[in-house]
């Protein structure tokens, strides 16, 4: 099974995916 994790970032929130074989597995999201 192929997995990628995926973040991303600004001032305000952090949003961080897994893709588990192209498709989303999991998201989380963590707003200031």
């Amino acid at each position: 099974m192929n997995k990628e994790m995926i973040v991303s970032s600004n001032g305000h929130e952090v949003v961080a995916s897994i893709l588990e074989e192209d498709q989303v597995g999991e998201i989380h999201i963590e707003r200031e």
